[in-house]
């Protein structure tokens, strides 16, 4: 396991839904041009791929700084006018440190995005890798109780530090703070570092 990082990574988290008439497989049919634009874009991308189930499709992608997210924007902008053809965006979400996403606030915020400022994070950068992602991403979602948003950022930090000492495949998890929501981001290198995660 290669040394732990507190650099942020950079998050893009879209949700499409199939327009009235249109189905999941007609959002697939676009992946494999996302996918070699990512190939040929920013050097900046850390991983990119997308998920679907019968109702939705999510794209989990990261970067190193918010630089390669508006890069990353420019070089897919076809494709994602293309895709929104047959697809609305039924959520859009940002995470990365505050005082560096001003850059991509201003771009995306047309888009109706929620912002997610970076508070805990720990990344094994070195143990990304190019090429087919088979890593597992969990994307957690959390309303906190009025008065808690502290004391909740407090657990999520020392679950950081927890994460952080421990010998595991885990590649990155990291929380960020939205009023009274918070959004967790954890990337493990395959289902068995979820389990020794766990």
């Amino acid at each position: 396991m290669s040394k732990a990082s507190r650099n942020p990574g950079f998050f893009i988290v879209p949700f499409f839904q199939p327009k009235e008439g249109k189905a999941i497989s007609d959002i697939e049919k676009g992946f494999s041009e996302f996918y070699r634009q990512v190939e040929d874009g920013t050097e900046a991308t850390l991983y990119y791929g997308f998920g679907s189930d019968s109702k939705n499709v999510v794209c989990k992608e990261c970067y190193m700084n918010a630089e390669g997210i508006l890069e990353h924007l420019k070089e897919v902008d076809s494709q994602l006018k293309s895709t929104l053809g047959v697809a609305n965006l039924k959520s859009i979400s940002f995470m990365g440190p505050e005082k560096d996403m001003k850059g991509v606030m201003d771009a995306t915020k047309g888009l109706g995005p929620m912002y997610y400022d970076t508070f805990a994070s720990v990344m094994w950068k070195d143990n990304f890798s190019p090429g087919l992602d088979r890593t597992l991403h969990l994307m957690q979602f959390f309303d906190i109780k009025e008065g808690k948003i502290e004391e909740a950022k407090k657990v999520f930090e020392e679950l950081c530090q927890v994460v952080e000492g421990k010998d595991t495949d885990t590649l990155m998890y990291q929380f960020g703070v939205s009023g009274n929501k918070i959004m967790g981001q954890e990337l493990f290198k395959d289902y068995g570092g979820l389990m020794s995660h766990m």
